[in-house]
């Protein structure tokens, strides 16, 4: 299997229609199996008035499909600080995903305001 337990991952939930609500996971895995993952970790759900994703307080667990083309899975570096995760709007408003100053990757390839 190409992921392993204990790795970092974030996964974006893609929208099957314009209203649906924008979000994003962010955790560590916790069992692999074929093709599905248990990840415990946070959600990150879209704030129109801020235009930023918000961390939701509470962590959950969560199965995600690998095989299913609607959610985005991405590894992130082992050294992530999963408690310190934030996106954030930096140069040219563009939101990344950031932990502590450091950024991890862009969220949104189109831009902050698409």
């Amino acid at each position: 299997m190409i992921l392993k337990p204990r790795e970092k991952i974030h996964v974006i939930i893609r929208r099957a229609f314009c209203e649906d609500i924008r979000r994003h996971f962010a955790g560590e895995l916790r069992d692999v199996e074929n093709n599905i993952v248990r990840a415990e970790g946070h959600m990150f759900v879209h704030d129109p008035n801020t235009n930023l994703f918000v961390r939701k307080q509470h962590s959950h667990t969560r199965l995600f499909s690998l095989a299913d083309a609607g959610n985005i899975v991405s590894v992130l570096p082992a050294m992530t600080n999963l408690k310190k995760l934030a996106c954030r709007l930096v140069e040219k408003n563009r939101m990344v995903l950031a932990g502590g100053e450091s950024v991890l990757m862009d969220v949104n390839e189109f831009g902050a305001n698409r």
